[in-house]
């Protein structure tokens, strides 16, 4: 999301800036403390700081850290954020794609009456309206013979069985699916709904 970025680097310039402030102004810093720092140390412009803070994401690190032990400690806070930070972004990144990974589409009508994720429907008392509503009733048609079949199967029981009906009954499924979301009138009606649902 883009608030996360400006988040971020609002973050960023803000570590910068008191990382200068700290060395510009501390008594302990390398700049301002001459005599227990002799050697050359790194020296915290606003620059130098502001690469420290960029160069903090990556895994070689910012280099050189302050000498004074307050902006030490500000280093430390910023080090923690910025593990927070990229740990959160690998996670939901592999989380990402993972799902896109899994989520196949409808190829088919049996797909399409296993999954619940997308919500379809048609135009009422349309060719494909009529065409769900005539598979249904013969679903239900063909259900009913095999259940008389199997009731008055005296010979053979085990051959006939109500539970071992050999047919899938998806129209049913979907005329049922599709009455739950609701008809639409007319396909204009419908690419609207499509485009106020992401669901749909």
């Amino acid at each position: 999301r883009v608030e996360v970025w400006f988040s971020i680097l609002a973050a960023l310039c803000l570590t910068a800036f008191m990382i200068w402030f700290l060395d510009k102004y501390s008594p302990y810093s390398a700049r301002n403390n001459k005599d227990k720092y002799p050697y050359p140390t790194r020296q915290f412009t606003l620059r130098e700081s502001f690469w420290f803070a960029v160069t903090s994401f990556t895994p070689q690190g910012g280099g050189e850290a302050p000498k004074s032990l307050s902006a030490r400690t500000l280093v430390a806070a910023y080090w923690l954020f910025v593990v927070l930070m990229l740990a959160t972004f690998t996670a939901n990144l592999a989380a990402f794609l993972t799902v896109e990974r899994m989520q196949s589409p409808v190829q088919s009508l049996k797909q399409l009456a296993r999954q619940s994720r997308i919500n379809y429907t048609v135009v009422q008392d349309s060719d494909a309206h009529n065409y769900f509503r005539n598979m249904k009733n013969a679903e239900e048609t063909l259900y009913r013979v095999w259940k008389e079949i199997t009731l008055n199967a005296s010979a053979n029981q085990s051959q006939y069985r109500v539970w071992d009906y050999p047919i899938k009954e998806q129209y049913g499924h979907i005329l049922i699916s599709m009455e739950k979301t609701g008809t639409v009138k007319s396909t204009a009606e419908g690419f609207q709904k499509v485009r106020e649902n992401d669901d749909a």
